[in-house]
């Protein structure tokens, strides 16, 4: 059996890839990891990838497919995670 998982690179996600491969013995898993506009994206990407790094280099069959989300999908919105916010986290 083969999976897809959104992967941030965090714990719950990394938790959950790590449970399909051993715990469910998922064949193969595809680990999507979206790109977008925020200010904490770039330290989950980098975290994100070289989790899959530690799986692959450990024979464990895991692939990562990178989505890059369009920079104006969240034009309009007014969020504090979102890079150029003027408000405060």
């Amino acid at each position: 059996m083969n999976g897809v998982l959104l992967f941030s690179g965090g714990l719950d996600s990394t938790t959950l890839l790590t449970k399909m491969l051993k715990d469910f013995k998922f064949d193969s898993v595809l680990a999507v990891t979206a790109k977008y506009d925020s200010i904490h994206n770039e330290v989950e990407f980098t975290a994100a990838s070289r989790i899959i790094q530690y799986f692959q280099h450990h024979a464990l069959p895991v692939d990562q497919w990178i989505v890059r989300l369009p920079q104006n999908l969240w034009s309009g919105s007014n969020s504090a995670l979102l890079q150029g916010s003027e408000k405060p986290i």
